[in-house]
């Protein structure tokens, strides 16, 4: 299963120039994906996993209006999930953003307006659609790991991978970034599954 994770990679990268950022994306990516399939080797390690791509993500990510101002640092919003919090707010510091990225952990009835990213986690389905529908028309820029909720409008989903299926990476409502005046390097994109539409009635972009 490794063997075929990495080969994917290896070969989708000799399509196109790759740079040292990219490589690093997809190297966390790898790590990320591989623990997921095997159940890795601890609940610690995927929460470094996860906070390490959420992190190299964000440097793909520009706001054209809405965002943190010149100067200010990103802060992002983890909900109900202490451990990756924790974990992001570590390795935070290694972030090539600058200033580096601030983290607040936060839970389903607190308030987002002074934070520029949520992440909601897969295991509260229901909470994460009231946070979806909380954010509403704010420039927040949204990120998860739970099937279904990119229809619903969050704007990155991280595909979990099954032993029947390790192709898919990213979801990515392309159509939600654009309306909150935000921007996805091209880069990313091609990791991504891409979608475009209506909330609800997404189609993928191939």
């Amino acid at each position: 299963m490794w063997t075929n994770l990495v080969t994917q990679f290896d070969n989708g990268a000799r399509g196109w120039q790759m740079s040292t950022r990219t490589n690093i994306l997809v190297v966390t990516l790898v790590l990320l994906m591989s623990t997921a399939v095997s159940g890795g080797p601890s609940s610690e390690k995927r929460a470094q996993y996860k906070a390490s791509l959420i992190l190299k993500l964000l440097e793909y990510v520009t706001w054209e209006s809405g965002g943190p101002a010149k100067g200010e640092a990103i802060v992002i919003g983890v909900i109900d999930d202490q451990p990756l919090a924790r974990k992001m707010t570590d390795l935070s510091s290694f972030s090539a953003l600058d200033p580096k990225p601030k983290v607040r952990e936060l839970k389903t009835d607190d308030d987002f307006s002074a934070c520029h990213v949520i992440y909601m986690s897969a295991s509260d389905m229901t909470g994460a659609e009231t946070v979806v529908d909380k954010i509403g028309d704010q420039k927040i820029f949204t990120i998860s790991d739970a099937d279904g909720l990119i229809q619903s409008g969050v704007m990155v989903n991280f595909i979990q991978p099954t032993e029947t299926n390790v192709k898919e990476k990213f979801e990515v409502n392309l159509t939600q970034v654009q309306d909150k005046s935000m921007k996805i390097s091209s880069k990313f994109l091609k990791l991504a599954r891409v979608y475009e539409g209506t909330a609800g009635n997404l189609v993928l972009n191939e």
